[in-house]
């Protein structure tokens, strides 16, 4: 026999005010990121729209499913790098409005949850969407909710992604995974990162590595290796990061290692790559002569090892510290 309807509705079925409001919150999650994606200028006015339907008690489920829905749809669709970039914005601005504003981070973790299966999808472009987004997702999320199993989850679904064989991803892992270091020696993670910085092929792989490691104390004896990459946007990066560390961290490498200052810094002043010189000169003045020995030469010389200074080494550093003082004091006057 049939089944028993009501004013023509199957019974059982949704009724006619929750079918209407399924489909509202279809149109209006739909044509937010539809809108996102055409023009990066829509992004902040989508993103208050969402964030408003979120606020309603009686909507923040089911747009959380339509979102996640969508985003799930969207990875094995064929974006523009143009539109990607702003979907994920829109999701990240989104997720970061939720924690702060909403004080939940239900979104992104549900958004999170759902996507982590694609991280081994046969298709590198999926497994790229994949990463960028949990790179964008796992900085929004609250963290002093205790996550333990799912953050393990995570942690060991983008190790693999670390040793991708196409090196955009593996950039991507490095910086999705260094949320969970512990900048230790037995860290995993840390270990992971180390392994990029010193042994990657990609000079990108090796950039990313530097700037997910930094400023962790770990990670100097590196940077300074980094300083002569063959690279010269991996030089570059290392001597910038290197800036964030105190002058002492500097003194105390090169009296363990038995480096000379004089040398490394000689080496950055001629590299080949104007960009890598101007990190090298910003480090070395705005950040260990000015921050931290108050624009003292003297000083600075002073706590250099100077025995078995070669003289072009020590010329060269003398005179680019001749021209910075000069520089100090025709502002001064």
């Amino acid at each position: 026999m049939p089944p028993a309807t009501r004013g023509g509705r199957k019974s059982g079925g949704p009724s006619a005010a929750t079918v209407a409001a399924n489909n509202a919150v279809e149109t209006l999650v739909v044509n937010a990121f539809i809108s996102a994606h055409a023009s990066a200028a829509t992004l902040n006015n989508q993103k208050r729209v969402l964030l408003e339907a979120l606020k309603k008690d009686d909507q923040l489920v089911p747009i959380v499913k339509k979102i996640t829905e969508l985003v799930v749809r969207t990875l094995s669709i064929s974006l523009s790098a143009d539109a990607m970039r702003r979907h994920i914005q829109l999701l990240r601005d989104l997720a970061l409005a939720c924690r702060d504003e909403l004080k939940n981070d239900v979104l992104q973790v549900t958004i999170l949850e759902n996507i982590l299966p694609f991280n081994n999808a046969v298709d590198k472009n999926v497994r790229l969407a994949t990463c960028a987004l949990m790179d964008a997702l796992l900085r929004t999320l609250d963290q002093e909710q205790d996550r333990g199993d799912f953050y393990d989850s995570v942690v060991e679904a983008l190790k693999y992604r670390v040793h991708d064989k196409v090196p955009a991803i593996r950039e991507k892992a490095l910086a999705s995974i260094s949320v969970f270091q512990q900048a230790k020696r037995d860290c995993d993670v840390t270990q992971n990162i180390l392994s990029a910085l010193c042994e990657d092929h990609s000079s990108a792989v090796r950039r990313q590595a530097i700037l997910s490691g930094s400023p962790k104390d770990v990670y100097f004896p590196s940077f300074v290796r980094s300083t002569r990459d063959s690279v010269a946007a991996v030089r570059k990066e290392a001597w910038q990061q290197l800036g964030k560390y105190k002058f002492t961290w500097m003194e105390a490498y090169c009296k363990v290692y038995d480096v000379q200052l004089i040398h490394v810094l000689a080496q950055g002043f001629r590299d080949t790559t104007d960009m890598v010189r101007k990190a090298c000169l910003w480090t070395a003045t705005q950040c260990w002569l000015k921050r931290d020995l108050n624009n003292d030469c003297n000083a600075f010389l002073g706590k250099t090892k100077l025995v078995n200074c070669s003289d072009a080494d020590l010329m060269k550093v003398a005179q680019e510290l001749l021209l910075y003082s000069k520089k100090l004091k025709a502002a001064e006057a």
